[in-house]
């Protein structure tokens, strides 16, 4: 049986540590946009009930621009 050199068990376990830490990176970028896509819908979701809220109250006319803009 053959054994792996030293040399090449260390160049092994330098290129998975190094995928592992990409793939953690990735991991995190990818939480980050998730994270801003939500406070967006948020957001939006917030606005568009205040608005269609405050077009209950508005006369019919100024209800439609309300919810136009």
């Amino acid at each position: 049986m053959q054994y792996i050199q030293q040399e090449k068990l260390h160049v092994i376990r330098e290129t998975i540590l190094q995928r592992k830490e990409e793939f953690a990176e990735n991991k995190r970028e990818d939480l980050a946009t998730s994270h801003n896509i939500y406070t967006e819908l948020t957001t939006f979701r917030f606005d568009l009930l205040t608005t269609y809220s405050d077009s209950l109250l508005m006369e019919k006319e100024a209800a439609n621009e309300a919810v136009q803009q």
